[in-house]
């Protein structure tokens, strides 16, 4: 039994090391820039989706603003805009899915904002061979990014020394 699960280990994080290899890191690099960018500026990242992508949203947008906690600076104010149950089904009713979150950004956003739709769709993350989407592999690659993603910004804040 020991043996099994040796090997099963080993072939996990073997996947896993190889899903990382092949993950789009300037595609990073640019996320981070932009998130950065906003919270250096003022700006509000506004988070959006539905279904599930709704608490895909949500918790990033929880994450970034307590992972921008930095003394003597102003934290990162995010809005995820799926949260506001009444408000986005009010909108769904009265101009389609299609408009809910264009309407509730419309009187909100300025210059300086980041609008973000993360998707809780596993296909942006190729797996490996014939694994199928939403297994655990790409599911913890997944939670790995929204990670980095989550403190990428404050670690480039104490870089540069600010």
């Amino acid at each position: 039994m020991v043996v099994q699960a040796g090997m099963f280990i080993d072939e996990s994080l073997g996947e896993m090391e190889e899903v990382g290899r092949r993950l789009p890191r300037a595609e990073f690099r640019c996320a981070v820039g932009a998130l950065y960018e906003c919270w250096h500026t003022g700006g509000i990242v506004f988070a959006a989706g539905y279904g599930g992508s709704a608490s895909t949203a949500t918790r990033p947008a929880c994450d970034l603003a307590t992972a921008t906690i930095v003394p003597e600076r102003r934290r990162l104010r995010t809005v995820p805009l799926g949260d506001n149950v009444p408000l986005s089904s009010a909108g769904a009713n009265d101009s389609g899915f299609a408009g809910v979150f264009a309407q509730q950004l419309a009187p909100r956003l300025t210059d300086g904002d980041l609008p973000v739709a993360p998707s809780a769709d596993v296909r942006t993350v190729a797996p490996i061979g014939s694994e199928p989407f939403g297994t655990p592999i790409v599911e913890s690659w997944r939670a790995a990014i929204r990670h980095l993603l989550r403190l990428a910004p404050r670690g480039r804040n104490e870089e540069e020394g600010e």
